[in-house]
């Protein structure tokens, strides 16, 4: 199956949200995404943005998305 990480997503995310796991939830796809988009040089944000091509706004995605990810753990109530 080559897209079972997206249909695994999609199939937690009304558990997440039933369970009032929201902010854990997305703070683990911020993680993911930011390190798929180091690993792959490139990131999506409306467009692709590429490390090679616009190493800026590639970086400042990433950092926000990690920013982001931890903003969340904390907010969540599973810690």
């Amino acid at each position: 199956m080559k897209h079972w990480k997206s249909i695994l997503a999609l199939v937690i995310m009304p558990f997440a949200f039933y369970f009032n796991l929201t902010n854990f939830y997305f703070a683990i796809l911020f993680i993911i995404w930011s390190i798929q988009g180091i690993r792959n040089k490139n990131v999506f944000l409306l467009d692709i943005i590429t490390k090679r091509e616009n190493p800026l706004l590639y970086w400042v995605v990433t950092i926000v998305w990690l920013v982001l990810a931890i903003i969340s753990l904390l907010y969540s109530e599973i810690f």
